[in-house]
C-alpha cells in the first residue's frame, strides 16, 4: 500500500515560498561507538558520540529521562561485558571525561555523567558508593559537534592495591606492630639514654 504525502494537498504556491515543506524533515540519529582497550591493570573506553546531557537542568518527561537513563547505563555495560575484558584488580579509581564543545557546571557535569558511573559500577559487580572505587569527573572542550566520552577504569594506587606494607611496619587488621629488628633498635637507644643519665 502507497503510503500518501498528507503536504501534497498543500497549494504549490506555498511549497515554493517554505521549500522545507515539500519533504518531509528526517531526524538523523547520532551514531554511537564504543571501544574497549585493555591494559595491565587499567582499561580505557571510549564512546564516540554520546551527548550527555544534564538531568537537573533538562526540560524532559520522566519517562524520557529513564529511557534515557536506561540506555546510557546499558550502553557501557553491554560493552564492557561483550569484551571480554576482565576488571583490574581492586580497589579502583574511575575517571570519566565529557568531550563537548561547551562545558558544563562542575556539578552539572557530575550529574550527567551518573548513569555511566552506574553501568562502570555494575561491571565491578560493586555499589557505586562503595569505598572499592572512587570516580572522578573532568572534562574536555572539543571541536564543534564533538560528542564523546572517555573513561579510564585503573587500579587505585600501587600500594593501596597491593597491600604492601611499609618498611619495618607488619600490615594487621587492626594497630599496626613494629618488626623485632625495629622494636630492637628502639631499645638500644633508650639503654643509651638510660647509661648517659646515670653517669651525669
Amino acid at each position: 500500500m502507497t503510503r500518501r504525502d498528507p503536504l501534497a494537498s498543500l497549494p504549490a504556491s506555498l511549497r515554493a515560498i517554505n521549500p522545507t515543506l515539500a519533504k518531509p524533515a528526517i531526524r538523523a540519529r547520532r551514531l554511537v561507538t564504543v571501544r574497549v582497550i585493555p591494559a595491565v591493570d587499567v582499561v580505557r573506553v571510549t564512546i564516540d558520540g554520546l551527548r550527555l546531557t544534564n538531568s537537573a537542568n533538562a526540560r524532559e518527561h520522566w519517562a524520557a529521562a529513564a529511557r534515557r537513563a536506561k540506555r546510557e547505563r546499558g550502553l557501557i555495560l553491554r560493552a564492557l561485558a561483550s569484551s571480554g575484558v576482565r576488571p583490574p584488580r581492586g580497589p579502583w579509581c574511575v575517571e570519566i571525561t565529557r568531550v563537548a564543545p561547551r562545558r558544563m557546571d562542575s556539578d552539572g557535569a557530575t550529574i550527567a555523567c551518573k548513569h555511566l558511573r552506574d553501568g562502570v559500577a555494575d561491571w565491578l559487580a560493586v555499589d557505586d558508593g562503595a569505598d572499592a572505587v572512587t570516580f572522578a569527573v573532568d572534562q574536555r572542550k572539543g571541536e564543534p559537534r564533538e560528542y564523546a566520552v572517555r573513561i579510564v577504569i585503573a587500579t587505585r594506587g600501587p600500594v593501596e592495591a597491593s597491600g604492601a606494607p611499609a618498611a619495618g611496619v607488619v600490615a594487621t587488621s587492626g594497630r599496626p606492630k613494629a618488626t623485632a629488628a625495629a622494636v630492637g633498635a628502639v631499645g638500644r637507644k633508650r639503654r643509651g639514654r638510660n647509661r648517659r643519665g646515670a653517669g651525669a
